[in-house]
């Protein structure tokens, strides 16, 4: 009788609350810790939990969590012979905790202080879940397993439904690292990133941890309904781009010049007012779309303009008579009649040849503008007297509503060279367009790319408007509805392309891509010269190989070397491989740093030891994907203008982990981070090959005399923040920096270094170059990323509205 006094087991319906996700449970015990805890499952499946010690709590000194199911189950303790076993039933533990919350609030709360205790605890894994991603029907669900042990633990991890049966998900779960547990010099905390697929579909799916190299000490983490929608919910709104947003119409009247702005507008004048003309060329135009094209010109509050009118379907009476009407209302309209239809390029030269402005503009028959545009951007030729271009955002019109607005980046010319992203509203100046020989009938359909490609290739500065002054209408007579539904301005669009890079002495091969109106582009190789491969390693020899054999096996591009800077291994099994890699491979060599840890530093001696003009910096948890991943660097990076390439590079689970990187905001963004396998980005951003502000170095080519020039990277910058800054000198001197989006590799990101907000050290080190960072880019976070557009949310790496 003593002994069941003294060893009772007892959860008591008092002591139970329950929260996102978990069941919390006070056991009323002696003094002795419960052995073993373990919920069942009706068909007979055990899941071990966790006994934490609440301390004097009441009558409870020990607690226990475990998973809130919607199926009923059981929660079972054991200490020394005593076996107590509870039956939940999940509505009746609701109305339980319902009611403890509300008369032992403070007991309900010790109790689920178990929770996220990271493993300080000495025992259990916690699960910590850091990301939820939407990939069509799973959520894909990326975290840490952590736990504190003074040896390195055996993680595992399984998914189960919520009868207790395995789902075929598999857990991908990484290497785990260390770092240091203040107040216990001698005992490491660890941790291991994984990522699993959790089916929408599933109901409480729980995510079981355990480490196996200690009996029964596990944790877990419940997918139940409510995280699942608030997780959908989340992750739609972080990546809902600005051209699929609903509330862009809200934003837009918002954020257009308001009556009084356009009254004050039509009273200023300019030190420099030139003429402007916009070419109109018409045909078989609805009347209504006609007079609201008109209309909008005649409320422009800049005077200084003509509207060239070309008419080329006389036979339309209706509008004939139209043009007429408004023809006479204003003597700033100008009309061409032609007697037939000579196809838009021709029908547009008419025009520009009856024009008489300084400017020419360039408006379609269908589509209205702003009434401020024409001012906007004599303001901005006022600013910029060398402007000889210039274009604004745009969006689209349809059935009466605005929608899928186009935010630009300041001129870009490799995704110019992409796609024709300037398009609407262009102007010019004439002088300029003077030199460029006269767009043709092989242009139709794709006649203003054309012209922009012949005009960028002499205008002094390209001038991008950031504001929404152009409005696309979506209808049969345009091409806003899709490229797709005029096949022939996909095929006009390449020879633009192809005549443009002849014009520039390039030689390369443009293809059209599944894509209508994006092209790729792949530069002649009329040489091959060494290309340098550096690879810091510190250990981890099973990643090196891999990257290694990845290079190998799917580089078509043949002529390159590898470089492995060996970084102060500790692991002897390390050195046995670096021997077998150089006897086996003639184009790997090893060479050693003996410093301490500054990858700026050992990038720096790596690229000294190197035999090629040209460098390719790859982080050795990297894995190749694409065979012809080095011509497609190689190529951008053998242009004069180009001062460094990138890739795109994918998450282990397929998600993007870089596509280009912007500076602004709260600091370096990767641009379209977290979107999920197979997503191609705002405006196709993914898929196309285009400048932006940096690149990061964990795959990033570089030529030997920009390095030179540059003095290589900033030891300064020991671990964050030094490729960024490389690329920003790089610009600084006039460089392009270059995503190539048809590269593509698999980075298994920290996992050789580990995250440096685990270590205290670290995290001060990484604070110290980030304020180093911003103090001397200083003009990003003022004035933001001339490629990611202002209107746009700044903190933000998905093309938001804010």
């Amino acid at each position: 009788m003593a002994k069941e006094e003294r060893f009772a087991l007892e959860i008591k319906n008092s002591n139970m609350c329950r929260g996102n996700g978990v069941a919390y449970y006070g056991l009323t015990v002696g003094e002795s810790r419960p052995t073993r805890a373990f919920l069942s499952f009706e068909n007979g499946r055990e899941l071990s939990l966790t006994v934490s010690e609440l301390g004097d709590f009441d009558d409870c000194r020990w607690g226990v969590s475990a998973p809130l199911l919607s199926a009923p189950h059981a929660i079972s303790l054991e200490c020394e012979s005593d076996l107590v076993r509870k039956d939940i039933a999940p509505l009746s533990l609701k109305w339980f905790s319902r009611w403890n919350y509300r008369t032992n609030g403070d007991f309900c709360e010790r109790l689920r202080q178990m929770d996220g205790q990271e493993g300080a605890d000495f025992g259990s894994v916690v699960v910590v879940v850091n990301e939820s991603l939407v990939e069509g029907d799973n959520l894909l669900v990326r975290g840490s397993l952590v736990t504190v042990s003074e040896s390195e633990p055996q993680m595992a991890a399984r998914l189960l439904d919520h009868r207790g049966n395995d789902l075929l998900c598999e857990v991908v779960i990484e290497h785990p690292r260390k770092s240091s547990v203040d107040g216990y010099p001698s005992i490491s905390r660890w941790r291991a990133g994984f990522s699993v697929r959790v089916p929408l579909s599933s109901c409480d799916s729980i995510l079981c941890a355990q480490d196996t190299s200690r009996e029964d000490i596990g944790g877990f983490f419940v997918f139940d309904e409510e995280y699942l929608s608030h997780a959908v919910s989340c992750y739609q709104a972080l990546i809902c781009s600005a051209y699929d947003d609903p509330r862009y119409e809200e934003w837009l009247f918002k954020h257009r010049a308001s009556l009084s702005a356009l009254d004050i507008q039509r009273g200023v004048s300019f030190d420099s007012e030139p003429k402007i003309s916009i070419i109109v060329p018409l045909y078989k135009t609805p009347l209504d779309f006609f007079r609201q094209m008109v209309e909008s010109v005649l409320s422009q509050t800049y005077s200084n303009y003509e509207l060239v009118l070309v008419n080329a379907s006389p036979e339309e009476k209706e509008l004939f008579s139209e043009i007429d009407r408004v023809r006479q209302s204003d003597t700033r309209i100008l009309v061409v009649a032609l007697e037939s239809n000579r196809g838009i390029a021709e029908n547009t030269l008419a025009g520009i040849d009856a024009s008489s402005g300084d400017f020419i503009a360039f408006l379609d028959h269908d589509d209205f503008l702003e009434p401020n545009a024409l001012f906007e951007y004599v303001s901005a030729v006022n600013a910029r007297p060398d402007t000889d271009l210039l274009y604004c955002d745009e969006d689209k019109y349809e059935d009466g509503k605005f929608v899928n607005p186009c935010f630009k980046p300041d001129y870009n010319l490799d995704m110019l060279r992409s796609y024709n992203y300037i398009c609407h509203f262009l102007m010019v100046r004439r002088s300029i367009l003077d030199q460029c020989e006269k767009t043709s009938a092989l242009y139709d359909g794709a006649q203003d790319y054309d012209i922009v490609l012949k005009v960028c290739e002499r205008a002094r500065y390209v001038n991008h408007v950031s504001k929404v002054l152009y409005h696309w209408r979506i209808s049969a007579h345009s091409t806003a509805g899709g490229v797709q539904e005029k096949p022939y301005a996909d095929a006009a669009g390449l020879r633009a392309l192809e005549d443009h890079l002849e014009r520039q002495s390039i030689s390369a091969l443009v293809k059209t891509t599944e894509n209508a109106g994006i092209y790729s582009i792949a530069y002649d190789l009329r040489e091959r010269p060494l290309v340098t491969i550096v690879i810091p390693n510190k250990d981890q020899i099973d990643l090196l190989n891999a990257c290694i054999r990845s290079i190998e096996e799917r580089s078509a591009y043949d002529h390159y070397e590898i470089l492995i800077i060996e970084n102060n291994s500790a692991d002897q099994n390390t050195f046995a491989y670096y021997d077998s890699l150089q006897g086996e491979h003639d184009k790997v060599r090893v060479e050693t740093w003996d410093g301490e840890f500054n990858f700026s530093n050992i990038v720096n001696f790596g690229v000294s030891q190197a035999r090629g003009d040209y460098y390719l910096l790859l982080n050795n948890d990297t894995e190749v994907l694409t065979d012809d991943f080095l011509e497609n660097m190689l190529g951008l990076c053998m242009r004069s203008d180009v001062g460094a390439v990138g890739a795109c590079l994918y998450f282990p689970d397929g998600s993007i982990q870089h596509a280009g990187m912007g500076v602004y905001g709260i600091g370096a963004q990767h641009i379209n981070r977290n979107l999920p396998r197979g997503s191609v980005g705002c405006f196709r951003s993914v898929e196309t090959t285009q400048d932006f502000s940096a690149v990061t170095g964990a795959c990033m080519m570089t030529k030997r005399s920009v390095f030179k020039e540059l003095g290589g990277f900033d030891s300064s910058f020991a671990v964050a923040y030094n490729d960024v800054d490389y690329c920003l000198r790089a610009r600084e001197k006039g460089y392009l920096v270059v995503y190539a989006a048809q590269a593509k590799l698999v980075h298994y990101e920290s996992v050789s270094r580990g995250f440096d907000l685990d270590d205290p050290e670290k995290s001060r080190r990484l604070m110290r170059e980030e304020a180093r960072f911003r103090d001397r880019w200083s003009e990003y976070y003022q004035y933001g990323d001339p490629y990611v557009n202002d209107n746009l949310d700044q903190f933000s790496c998905h093309y938001r509205l804010p």
